[in-house]
């Protein structure tokens, strides 16, 4: 069994179709079709894609079809998501993932991907998302390449935790952080400043 019918039975699971996948991932149109069509499999970094946004989904099976196609550590949607205090995403890398602190718990289908909720604060990033409102962030372990123009929550050294639309820089030593807010100027973050990255899936509007 190749790569791709292993996905496609993660597909059948999560309930995904080719153009979800192919719009959450930012993928070429046709790219998962013509993996199962034209005998192509999965390449290595579509395969990085999809285990960076699908965080429920085993490597190993995936890569090799030993074990179960499921974490055991992911949240189940009867556990929901846990609503983490900005500064246990700061030091996430102290915490086991059943340990981090939990202001509250949500049931939110939708992102049932997500690792944890962040509370936002600020008003950079507004109209999309205000001050006070929820976002669901998948953790990325390591940065290996970015999904250009995606919003990521970002734990920095010596800025705390941003909030920004992350675009490619001009240097490979850095990247263009976009807010929002057009009142807020666009800067260059060191790769060297970065300690935490989460993947913002969407937000949560609270009243």
């Amino acid at each position: 069994m190749r790569r791709i019918d292993r996905f496609d039975e993660y597909m059948r699971y999560a309930q995904l179709n080719d153009n979800k996948v192919t719009n959450e991932l930012s993928l070429s149109v046709g790219t998962i079709g013509k993996s199962r069509k034209e005998g192509r499999d999965l390449s290595d970094k579509v395969i990085e894609l999809i285990l960076n946004r699908y965080s429920d989904l085993n490597k190993v099976w995936l890569l090799t079809g030993e074990g179960e196609m499921l974490k055991g550590e992911t949240q189940s949607a009867q556990d929901g998501i846990p609503l983490i205090p900005n500064e246990a995403f700061a030091g996430y890398g102290a915490y086991q993932y059943n340990d981090l602190p939990t202001e509250e718990v949500y049931q939110i289908k939708e992102f049932r991907h997500a690792s944890f909720l962040l509370r936002v604060s600020g008003d950079s990033m507004s109209p999309k998302y205000h001050s006070g409102d929820l976002v669901a962030c998948q953790k990325i372990e390591e940065v290996t390449f970015w999904q250009w123009h995606r919003i990521y929550a970002i734990s920095t050294k010596n800025q705390g935790i941003l909030l920004k639309r992350i675009e490619k820089s001009d240097t490979p030593e850095s990247v263009t952080c976009v807010s929002e807010n057009p009142a807020y100027t666009p800067f260059e973050l060191n790769n060297q400043e970065i300690v935490s990255v989460a993947l913002v899936l969407g937000g949560v509007v609270m009243e």
